[in-house]
């Protein structure tokens, strides 16, 4: 039996997608990774990083992360594979029959969500940023400054443009296997909308409670009015097809 994990919590960062595992993992049909080694996260085993980052270790190493569950799922919860360039094509080699449970919120708050969590990261915690010492004007500047070289891939900015990235995935991902949820309707009706999440997955329901993961201290002052109508447009503009893309109402569109 492979090891392979086979469920995935793929996207978007700051979308509720430590809450999600963590209310995941307690079915018993589902599993997190059982053998920990050789990765440096001082917090629970959220996300291997194995398809974006770990990869030349090769599959038998993922597998190894999972050895001995028998559960019917193992689940992968790194949120940056969907914005990864080849995470996606490497699942789909590894794990043809993998399915994918995808977080996505309003992208002005998901990116100001990101901001404040990376100033409150330690600095060696720190992913990557253009201007580590600046404003996050001058970060947004800067990506949008280096997109055709850098592309907007995994910064503040490019990770809320929700439809470029699902259009990716979907040349690559069946759409019957991938299941969307907003953060928006997990804190309004959590238990329905895990009990959609396990009909997807065809597992029997479970009631659940909500797992709030990540309540950070608000230690970034808000964004200026201007910034954030800038931001409303701009992904309202990027995000146009998302509704049609993927057959949904969009809660912060209403």
């Amino acid at each position: 039996m492979s090891s392979i994990p086979n469920l995935y919590i793929p996207g978007f960062q700051k979308c509720a997608t430590s809450s999600l595992f963590e209310s995941l993992i307690l079915h018993p049909e589902i599993s997190e990774p059982s053998d920990w080694h050789d990765l440096d996260r001082s917090t629970y085993p959220k996300e291997t990083h194995f398809f974006n980052q770990h990869y030349h270790r090769g599959i038998e190493f993922v597998e190894s992360l999972y050895a001995g569950c028998t559960e019917r799922y193992r689940l992968d919860g790194t949120p940056n594979y969907f914005a990864a360039e080849n995470a996606l094509g490497r699942i789909a080699k590894a794990a043809p029959d993998a399915r994918f449970v995808v977080g996505m919120r309003n992208p002005v708050d998901r990116l100001i969500s990101a901001w404040n969590h990376w100033n409150q990261l330690h600095p060696r915690g720190r992913w990557p940023i253009p201007r580590p010492e600046g404003t996050l004007e001058q970060n947004l500047k800067a990506e949008m400054d280096n997109a055709e070289k850098i592309g907007f891939g995994q910064g503040f900015l490019g990770m809320g443009c929700y439809a470029i990235h699902l259009e990716r995935a979907l040349r690559i991902i069946p759409r019957d296997r991938i299941h969307f949820v907003f953060a928006e309707h997990l804190g309004d009706n959590f238990e329905e909308e895990m009990k959609s999440i396990f009909r997807f997955l065809e597992l029997p329901p479970l009631t659940l409670p909500l797992l709030h993961q990540h309540r950070r201290k608000w230690t970034v002052t808000r964004i200026r009015p201007r910034l954030r109508s800038f931001l409303k447009e701009f992904y309202f503009e990027k995000n146009s097809g998302l509704s049609a893309l993927i057959g949904r109402t969009i809660p912060w569109e209403q």
